[in-house]
């Protein structure tokens, strides 16, 4: 029996550190749980939430989801936009 493929995860986002907006991993994110924290797609304000035990994997989420962003891939509307509550 074949398993169920699951979706893609956003597992990248940005942290600002110093005023600028950098690159950051799931991994890094994980330990950096206190830093803002934004979508590098649509710049909206996201977290950093590790695996569980139901066998949810360890991935970033938007704290309000945003039909304009590519993640997650379940409610994209196909055309990319800024986040409202975009991160400067």
């Amino acid at each position: 029996m074949a398993t169920k493929k699951k979706p893609p995860v956003m597992t990248e986002c940005e942290v600002k550190v110093r005023g600028r907006w950098l690159p950051c991993t799931i991994y890094e994110a994980l330990t950096e749980r206190n830093e803002l924290m934004r979508c590098k797609y649509c710049h909206g304000p996201v977290q950093a939430l590790k695996e569980s035990s139901t066998g949810a994997r360890a991935h970033i989420e938007h704290l309000q989801s945003h039909p304009g962003c590519r993640f997650p891939v379940s409610k994209f509307s196909g055309v990319e936009s800024k986040h409202p509550l975009a991160l400067k």
